[in-house]
């Protein structure tokens, strides 16, 4: 296009200025003669292309007034391969049809291809299209009718419609199973086009009529199309005839179609009496070597089973046994799915393949992603019994100098055990003090010493034995982290190494050098060790001070240095206690596996990406409500950076006689708290419906979660919906199961509606909420508002 723009304005530069004066010629570009209807220039990629178009028209004419077959599809092979690399050869329309009279399969899909793409663009074109397929629906060989039936449903022309009802019906009720199966997936085709049309009862019900077709692929189509059609309702309905007519045909069905089937049958309930009766008909799939029917079977007897807690129970133990053969056999990313579902239901039942550890060690072929999770598993799998031989197998691999992440990670697992399992814990100090001597691995030897320091704030008896062997390792290591963890171990068990004082001396001069983690521990550190060995310590402290006060490079460092400082000059005592307080580490459990809530939640979404991502799917799958949430907070961004906010805020003034004081003033005890009613509040008038909040759960975006400890002591799950309801949040459901109040509550805030899921686990006392608004800031308001609300139900 540019050769041809410079062209034109080449060819009309010289007599341009004349042209436009009224005397130039027509040579010229602008006479009187030719300026007003000057033809337009043709550019040399026009002139080709039109070239060939009428080369291909010539051939493809020739090829069928000769009625050669082999000419005819030589050129419609030409003829597609340049619409495919965007040729317009829309001009060879009436050439293509008539090329449309044939009995030859391969030639007839070529002609639809070409009659579909260029029937979208061009109406008029699309109803010659349409007739002639149209009359191709009604030809004797099946395989035509069945092939014009497929491409017929795939033009996107509105105006078209009506010429595809009569056909589609006919398809649905041909003899020939071929094209049934074109009719069904037709259905689904047209739905997205025109849903009124196929929501017609007529269609549908002869679409649940296919569900006993004998053709088990003219079934899988129907229920695809079902499933499609009726989304709004939920896909389609099952009942017991239904089901277990779909069960009886599985053997008939590809794996595909099993999967199909599989995942239809999540949705449906099952009365008590035919539980059993799926899960026989359904126990021979756990033969399979599939992993997706596999888990798509556990997740059926799981799902099942969940309101009948003993049966629930039998059923790990049923799918155990198909769930390790499938991962002993399967390829590396199959075995890492299965081993992602198995740590889930690891967290519902810990011991489950305790005895079967040694099957989770890792293979020299393994590639690194499956190692790693096996390291994983077997620190979730490891008992008493077992895990000094998993420690053994975990030591074998910190030697990988070709995958030191690997090292890295079994080292953290090794120091998870030890403080799990205090019955191996001497086993693993011994195992981690040995790891100080792989000098050649420096990731290995600092993973170490920040597990070591875990393991003594775990173990703090053992530090008498275990500090002395650390003190060569001092001076080896660099790494940030691992230069923490050793002030850290200084700083707390100082007293047992001489030279204590000095190492942190050597780290305290090179203050500038240091990163903003290892000036943080050191301030801790060092004066920990002050008040074990003042003396030695005290010009230490001094000059610590003077770098940290003096230092404007680390914000957080400084502020807290001056923190430490003034309640040291002021409360020695105070500081002291403060400082050297006992570590919060020292529970036996981690907070992973205390949240019930998130196994919930992963467990109703079992068998799909959230399982690998160890995530609900709302957190790393925006909808439609996310993406428009999002516009709606630029724009009010893009208002605000406009100067388009309220006047409110510029009418906004500080009186100097009453607020504009010092920025210690305005903490004074004398100025008026601000009232709780003049912001925005909880609407107590608001009420939704179930189904209400049902739909709007699964459309609107996830706002906010918080994890916290349970400061309440209402344990009683009605009289905890009370105290809600006192708040103006109001619940649409609650129950208890076991330990565990669920609550699904909703309150309006500012005119915009939030809904929350909030469990109570009462054992542990912990409180797991997910909240859920159109708007953002509601979101924020609400967490603060609920999390105020439990701290007050007493």
């Amino acid at each position: 296009m540019s050769s041809g723009f410079a062209n034109q304005r080449s060819n009309g530069g010289r007599g341009g200025s004349r042209g436009f004066g009224g005397g130039g010629s027509a040579r010229g570009g602008g006479g009187a003669r030719g300026g007003a209807r000057a033809a337009p220039v043709e550019t040399n990629a026009t002139a080709v292309r039109k070239s060939e178009v009428n080369e291909l028209r010539v051939a493809l004419n020739n090829a069928i007034n000769s009625r050669d077959g082999k000419a005819i599809y030589s050129s419609l092979e030409r003829v597609l391969a340049a619409m495919t690399i965007g040729l317009d050869v829309s001009d060879l329309f009436h050439n293509v049809i008539m090329a449309s009279h044939t009995q030859d399969l391969i030639q007839k899909k070529m002609v639809y291809i070409y009659l579909t793409h260029y029937a979208a663009a061009n109406e008029s074109l699309a109803l010659l299209a349409v007739n002639s397929i149209v009359r191709d629906t009604h030809d004797d060989n099946p395989m035509i009718r069945g092939l014009a039936l497929r491409y017929l449903c795939s033009m996107r022309t509105p105006s078209l419609i009506e010429h595809m009802i009569d056909p589609l019906k006919a398809g649905l009720v041909d003899v020939n199973n071929y094209v049934r199966r074109n009719a069904t997936l037709g259905c689904a085709k047209l739905f997205l086009h025109s849903p009124e049309v196929i929501n017609d009862p007529g269609i549908v019900n002869k679409l649940y009529e296919l569900l006993r077709d004998q053709d088990p692929a003219v079934i899988l189509n129907a229920i695809r199309a079902l499933q499609e059609i009726l989304v709004q309702d939920g896909g389609m309905a099952l009942n017991q005839r239904i089901v277990l007519h779909l069960i009886s045909k599985l053997d008939a069905f590809n794996e595909w179609g099993q999967a199909t089937v599989l995942d239809l049958l999540q949705n449906y309930e099952p009365e008590p009496d035919d539980v059993f009766s799926i899960m026989n008909l359904l126990d021979n799939l756990f033969k399979s070597r599939n992993t997706g029917l596999v888990m798509a079977t556990v997740q059926i007897f799981l799902s099942y089973t969940q309101n009948v807690p003993d049966v629930h129970q039998h059923v790990f133990h049923r799918i155990k046994n198909p769930i390790l053969a499938l991962m002993i056999t399967a390829i590396p990313e199959a075995q890492y799915t299965i081993l992602s579902h198995l740590l889930l239901i690891l967290k519902r039942v810990p011991h489950l393949f305790s005895d079967e550890y040694k099957h989770f060690y890792t293979r020299e072929a393994d590639p690194e992603y499956l190692k790693l999770l096996k390291v994983e598993v077997m620190q979730a799998v490891a008992t008493e019994q077992t895990a000094k031989d998993i420690v053994l197998e975990l030591s074998s691999y910190t030697t990988s100098q070709s995958m030191p992440i690997l090292a890295e990670k079994s080292v953290q697992a090794i120091g998870r055990l030890a403080m799990k399992y205090p019955f191996v814990s001497e086993t693993c100090l011994e195992e981690l003090l040995s790891f100080l001597e792989l000098e050649q691995i420096p990731v290995v030897m600092e993973t170490t010493l920040e597990v070591m320091n875990d393991v003594l704030r775990r173990f703090p008896d053992s530090a008498v034995d275990i500090i002395p062997r650390l003190a060569p390792s001092l001076d080896i290591v660099d790494a940030p982290a691992a230069v923490a963890a050793i002030i850290s171990m200084l700083g707390d068990y100082g007293e047992l190494i001489p030279d204590a004082p000095y190492v942190l001396e050597e780290l305290v001069d090179g203050w500038e050098e240091k990163p903003g983690k290892v000036k943080s521990r050191l301030l801790v550190g060092v004066l920990k060790l002050f008040f074990k060995r003042p003396l030695e310590m005290k010009p230490i402290l001094g000059k610590m001070f003077v770098a940290a006060i003096d230092d404007f490079s680390d914000p957080d460092v400084h502020d807290r240095a001056l923190f430490l400082y003034r309640i040291l000059s002021q409360d020695p005592d105070r500081c002291k206690k403060v400082v050297t307080s006992t570590s919060a580490l020292l529970n036996l459990y981690f907070v992973e596996e205390q949240d019930g809530l998130e196994v919930d939640r992963l467990f109703e979404e079992f068998n799909s990406l959230s399982i690998v991502y160890r995530q609900p799917s709302e957190r790393f799958i925006k909808t439609e409500a996310d993406f428009l949430a999002e516009e709606e907070q630029y724009a009010e961004d893009e208002a605000y950076y406009e100067g388009e906010y309220d006047e409110e805020y510029e009418e906004e003034t500080y009186d100097e006689g009453n607020g504009g004081g010092s920025l210690l003033d305005s903490f004074s005890s004398s100025t008026p708290a601000p009232s709780p009613a003049s912001g925005p509040s909880l609407n107590p008038s608001v009420s939704i419906t179930p189904p209400t909040f049902e739909s709007n759960w699964k459309t609107l975006p996830l706002g906010a979660q918080v994890q916290m400890p349970y400061a309440g002591s209402i344990t009683d799950a009605a009289l905890l919906n009370e105290h809600f309801a006192r708040n103006a949040i109001k619940s649409v459901a609650q129950g208890a199961n076991g330990p565990l109040l669920r609550f699904f509550l909703y309150c309006e805030f500012n005119t915009h509606l939030v809904l929350l899921e909030l469990g109570v686990h009462i054992q542990q006392m912990l409180v797991s909420i997910n909240i859920k608004s159109g708007n953002m800031a509601a979101a924020e308001s609400v967490k603060e508002i609920i999390t105020s609300v439990l701290s007050t139900a007493h």
